[in-house]
């Protein structure tokens, strides 16, 4: 049949990161049936409306470098979503460090200067997509190909140690896109 999927046995399927930004931002939409909320599933985050007083949801973003806050940013209506491959690694047969971010063009693990890659968006599915296919980009490529997109703002930790933005991400803080 053609809408049936077929897993060998042994074999896993990792749902990771779009399934966690779809459960998020549904259990968001359905508490703004009775207030303002922030959902937070394994990283992905979805705000809905802004508490008393606030612009939206303040969210802090970790320097992978040092762990402290690199910045803050104000989700109102947004998701937010960091892929990274400075987390789930593994060292291969063969020795060499491996990480969970694998370019489809390969079916290795990605070769990129991102170290880390954070996205905005008012779709969470869209913004963990788009943080993905940044870490596949690399740095400069992957954030002048976010700021054609709709309604997205990014920002990216190189391997060297640096941190770039898009346009938006630089420009606004208070991210209601």
């Amino acid at each position: 049949k053609s809408n049936e999927v077929h897993i060998p046995v042994g074999a896993a399927l990792d749902l990771g990161g779009i399934a966690k930004g779809w459960t998020a931002a549904t259990i968001a939409d359905e508490l703004a049936e009775v207030g303002p909320s922030l959902v937070n599933i394994g990283g992905d985050m979805v705000g809905r409306g802004a508490p008393d007083g606030l612009p939206g949801w303040p969210v802090e973003i970790e320097d992978p470098f040092t762990g402290d806050a690199f910045t803050t940013v104000y989700l109102y209506d947004q998701a937010i979503s960091t892929s990274g491959i400075d987390y789930r690694r593994w060292q291969s047969a063969d020795g060499t460090q491996q990480h969970h971010i694998i370019d489809p063009r390969t079916g290795e693990p990605a070769v990129t200067d991102v170290l880390s890659a954070t996205v905005i968006h008012p779709s969470a599915t869209t913004a963990e997509a788009y943080a993905k296919a940044v870490m596949l980009h690399g740095a400069e490529s992957g954030l002048a190909w976010l700021n054609e997109q709709w309604h997205t703002a990014g920002l990216v930790f190189r391997q060297d140690g640096t941190a770039i933005a898009t346009s938006i991400f630089i420009h606004e803080r208070n991210i209601s896109l």
